[in-house]
């Protein structure tokens, strides 16, 4: 018999649950929204083959997240505005 996922994930969390977070300003720094990412993908690598499209999709999700902060602090030397503008690469998706 398969397990069911959350019997699987302990930790579940999904975009949805992250673009709440951003729209209610619950994250006080990046590296938690970054955390909340890690976790997304991790959570789809253990209950996904690591080959799957979803496992693989979610590594380039956060890595998008890491350029698109990385960048935004290069511009601006500062952390203004990179959860606002994560939120619309969230929402545009």
């Amino acid at each position: 018999m398969f397990k069911t996922y959350s019997a699987i994930v302990k930790h579940p969390i999904s975009l949805y649950d992250i673009k709440e977070k951003i729209g209610k300003f619950l994250y006080v720094v990046t590296t938690d929204f970054l955390n909340d990412i890690r976790l997304m993908v991790y959570n789809a690598f253990i209950f996904n083959p690591p080959d799957s499209e979803i496992v693989k999709t979610g590594y380039a999700f956060l890595q998008t997240a890491k350029d698109l902060l990385t960048i935004e602090k290069v511009a601006h030397g500062r952390d203004n505005n990179k959860l606002r503008v994560l939120e619309e690469v969230i929402v545009s998706r």
